[in-house]
């Protein structure tokens, strides 16, 4: 009785050898998991890469495009002011006119914080006031475009008596530009040069140039300039 049962035991150690044989699996040798891990890091890395490169080529393209509407609008704003006009000038805040240059033109560089100048224009229902500054504070202009940590912005008014005897501006004037410090522009050259007019009455030729940056707190690899420019004669002048 016990032999059968040594022979039953040997008998299903035979048939399960034979049923269900042991697979002896090579495994990865050292060599080939280095060679292994190196692809794949060679493969991510190039990848983040490429993703890295798109995710900077996207940001610079909202800078640009926000760049772009901001000095599109300046300038489209200007010239609307400017066709109809009668009259233009640049004056200080205190209203006092600029003396021209020695070639007879004038020169406006507006918020280069030299006398606050402004580019005085005027037509038959208004006066209209254009320049460029800054923000000392979330309420207080301060006049020029030299304050930093604060975007420059252009800005227009419609009668001098918003421009104080100090040289700032009441609340009522208006921004033409996004000086947002996370996704505005910064308006870091506003120049307007004034020829011909005078009373001889030659028309009025007007060159308005314009450089807008990206705001000043972007990365530097996200940094770009755009110039606009403008060159019109007044109508009301002719």
């Amino acid at each position: 009785m016990v032999k059968n049962k040594f022979l039953n035991k040997k008998a299903l150690t035979s048939f399960a050898v034979f049923v269900l044989p042991r697979q002896n699996k090579k495994a990865f040798t050292l060599v080939e998991l280095t060679i292994s891990m190196g692809v794949l890091a060679l493969i991510v890395g190039l990848t983040a890469g490429v993703l890295i490169s798109v995710v900077k080529s996207y940001q610079r393209q909202k800078v640009v495009s926000e760049i772009e509407r901001n000095g599109d609008f300046i300038i489209r704003t200007i010239e609307e002011n400017l066709r109809g006009a009668q009259n233009i000038s640049c004056v200080t805040f205190s209203g006092s006119i600029v003396a021209p240059n020695p070639d007879g033109s004038t020169t406006c560089n507006l918020g280069s914080g030299v006398g606050g100048r402004l580019l005085y224009v005027s037509d038959p229902l208004r006066n209209k006031y254009f320049g460029n500054g800054s923000d000392s504070s979330a309420s207080t202009f301060t006049g020029s475009c030299v304050n930093p940590g604060r975007n420059c912005y252009a800005f227009g008014l419609d009668a001098a008596n918003q421009i104080q005897s100090d040289g700032t501006l009441l609340n009522d004037y208006s921004k033409m530009t996004n000086s947002s410090t996370a996704n505005g522009v910064n308006v870091s050259r506003f120049l307007v040069t004034i020829n011909g007019g005078g009373s001889g009455g030659a028309p009025y030729n007007i060159a308005v140039t314009i450089d807008i940056t990206g705001s000043y707190n972007l990365p530097t690899e996200l940094q770009t300039t755009r110039t606009f420019q403008s060159f019109l004669t007044l109508r009301g002048t002719y």
